[in-house]
């Protein structure tokens, strides 16, 4: 197996100038993306007190930069270009109940497998967002409070067509964007997961949030891809 330099992804990727079907460099040469969706990787339960991060009432540990170290060099070995991780996992998820305000031990790990990528030349797909963050056995999720006052929000749809929603959003975002924001290895910010998903969302709210929020990254990342899907 040839471990790739660095240098292997300097360049952004972008639209093709070309053919906007297809990805390319920002040089113009062909990006074809390979690569897979990593979200959790081997996690044990901890005793309490003992765990790393915590899911579902139970605490979890896991051995989690080795993990994703041997994936990613499995990766490179086969030829993949592209690793899709989802920010909003525990693992990765530096996001608080205050905006803002992160979990730096949450940025860290995720430092690790991004270097890790770099070294192989494999670029990272950053997932914000996922349905599941918002619906859960029908009900919202525990991230979903009006801050300004802390009550529950008990429609989750409709708040999320609101204006008060898309800003909080972006300044959970700006920690990611200070970060990560413009560095050639992420391929792209992808906005959501599935954000079809949520229930009681249409069409139309999906494309008003993207139009709305995607201007107010832009302006801070010029040159990273940001996208949505479905």
């Amino acid at each position: 197996a040839v471990h790739k330099k660095p240098e292997a992804i300097s360049g952004y990727v972008e639209i093709s100038k070309n053919d906007s079907r297809y990805f390319a460099y920002d040089d113009g040469s062909c990006f074809v993306p390979i690569g897979v969706a990593l979200t959790e990787p081997e996690m044990h339960e901890a005793p309490k007190g003992k765990g790393y991060f915590k899911k579902d009432g139970k605490e979890y540990r896991g051995i989690i930069t080795r993990e994703y170290r041997r994936i990613i060099k499995r990766m490179s070995e086969n030829g993949a270009n592209l690793l899709k991780i989802r920010v909003s996992d525990n693992v990765f998820d530096a996001r608080t109940e205050f905006p803002e305000c992160y979990n730096y031990a949450a940025f860290a790990l995720l430092d690790k497998v991004i270097e890790e990528c770099r070294s192989y030349g494999i670029k990272v797909l950053l997932t914000f967002d996922c349905f599941r963050r918002y619906n859960h056995d029908g009900k919202a999720g525990l991230c979903m409070r009006y801050r300004k006052t802390g009550r529950e929000v008990m429609d989750v749809a409709d708040y999320m067509r609101t204006t008060e929603f898309c800003e909080e959003w972006l300044r959970d975002l700006k920690g990611y964007i200070y970060r990560y924001g413009n560095d050639p290895v992420i391929f792209a910010f992808e906005l959501f997961d599935e954000m079809d998903r949520i229930e009681g969302l249409t069409m139309e709210d999906i494309e008003n949030f993207t139009n709305y929020v995607i201007p107010h990254i832009r302006r801070s990342m010029p040159r990273t891809m940001i996208i949505n899907s479905l």
